[in-house]
């Protein structure tokens, strides 16, 4: 990296999940999409983003629950996606080896054994990995749900009582 280029920093807004792209020397910044004021906090080399207190002071209580469940989330996906890599890093690597020594034997039957019990010890771990994920985080995926239509209330309720109340300004106004 040339001394002049800034490092960039891919966040995920932990309210709304929009991801964010923003460089090394920027502290403080509003998510794209919610407007929620975020802060950076640098871990080393990396770096993660939390509400400023003013912003979590201004979400209710079910937007601050909201940020837990995702994260709670992405924890869990995290978890699950590197316990799936290194199991098929591991089942790809000694079928590779199966498959060398297949060749260096030149034996057929050998070489059709390994991709085959490669390809079947894949399809189950895809299979154990996608029904146990599943199994974790559905609970939280509901209730996610749950919160952002609550949230989604509370926000269209809180539009529809400042648009009524701007008519009734201009009214008193005319």
């Amino acid at each position: 990296m040339a001394e002049n280029e800034k490092k960039i920093f891919r966040f995920t807004c932990p309210i709304c999940q929009t991801r964010l792209k923003v460089a090394e020397d920027i502290p403080e910044f509003a998510c794209l999409n919610c407007g929620t004021q975020l802060i950076v906090i640098k871990e080393g080399e990396g770096a993660k983003v939390e509400p400023s207190a003013s912003a979590v002071a201004k979400l209710s209580p079910a937007e601050l629950e909201l940020a837990q469940v995702n994260r709670e989330l992405k924890e869990k996906d995290d978890g699950y996606g590197i316990g799936c890599s290194v199991a098929t890093l591991g089942v790809t690597l000694i079928a590779c080896v199966a498959v060398l020594l297949a060749n260096v034997f030149q034996n057929q039957v050998m070489f059709w054994v390994a991709i085959i019990s490669a390809l079947v010890i894949l399809g189950i771990i895809m299979f154990v990995f996608l029904t146990t994920s599943s199994r974790d985080t559905a609970p939280l995926i509901r209730h996610r749900d749950r919160l952002q239509a609550e949230i989604e209330l509370l926000q269209q309720r809180q539009a529809d009582e400042n648009g009524g109340n701007t008519g009734e300004t201009q009214g008193a106004n005319a």
